[in-house]
């Protein structure tokens, strides 16, 4: 009797698995449907971890190496004070000596670009020290409406080498630099192409290029239609240096004016 059972049983057996089958392949594919959907249509960002993300250190000064405990908080404070739901690109360490007891660092947290075109980059980032993460979070809390400030990125190809689709890891030359005001894109292209043709020059006299390959620090309008263009890079409050380009426009093309060493 048990085994006539079974035997009637088994048809029935198959037409449910083969059913069950059916329904989980068509419920996949549909869920695989809405997730491609959803993939396109919206940018929010995977949950990233201290050891998926890049650290860049400026090799100017000799640094302790972060340790993932502070990466990990770098991570979550960003998150925390600019809710930005944007994958981090990498983060540019400026400064840090996480060996003395203060664990004084400071550094850039830079997320993966909002626009691309052959030879611009844009997107935003974060600058973060270790004093602001001692203080923010009872200024936040004494005046809840205080926003923390969130920084525009550019980031300028050179001509020969225009960006592709690969996001890579920068080199100092292309590291990004805080978006100027009151200069138009064509202007500020032309005139970081300008200064890196200059910086590999050979210049002769009291002042000299400092450093060939070094990234663009920031831009600075100055008088009579003037823009300085600062290179190197700032580790800390009082520690910095590069160079100084101040630009001029002379029938519609900008050339160097003159050159200077900054230091702070």
């Amino acid at each position: 009797m048990t085994q006539v059972r079974i035997s009637w049983a088994i048809p029935w057996l198959i037409c449910i698995v083969a059913l069950t089958c059916f329904y989980t392949s068509a419920r996949g594919s549909e869920a695989a449907n809405n997730g491609a959907t959803t993939r396109s249509t919206t940018q929010a960002a995977p949950t990233t971890s201290a050891t998926e993300v890049p650290l860049i250190y400026d090799q100017r000064l000799n640094h302790d190496p972060l340790p993932e405990s502070d990466v990990s908080s770098i991570l979550k404070f960003t998150k925390q004070v600019t809710h930005l739901d944007r994958k981090v690109w990498f983060i540019l360490v400026h400064y840090s000596r996480t060996s003395s007891p203060e664990r004084d660092w400071n550094a850039t947290v830079y997320f993966v670009p909002e626009r691309t075109t052959p030879r611009l980059r844009t997107g935003r980032s974060v600058s973060v020290d270790s004093l602001r993460f001692r203080w923010w979070p009872t200024m936040s809390k004494n005046a809840p409406d205080t926003k923390y400030h969130v920084d525009e990125y550019y980031q300028v190809a050179e001509p020969e080498h225009p960006f592709a689709d690969k996001l890579d890891l920068p080199d100092p030359l292309l590291w990004p630099f805080p978006r100027p005001s009151d200069i138009s894109e064509t202007d500020m292209i032309e005139l970081v192409d300008l200064v890196r043709t200059e910086m590999r020059l050979p210049h002769k006299g009291s002042v000299g290029v400092t450093c060939p390959n070094a990234p663009i620090h920031q831009f600075q309008m100055g008088q009579n239609g003037e823009i300085k263009v600062y290179t190197g890079s700032q580790q800390h409050g009082l520690a910095g240096c590069g160079d100084l380009f101040t630009c001029v426009k002379q029938n519609g093309k900008w050339v160097v004016k003159s050159m200077a060493f900054w230091v702070s």
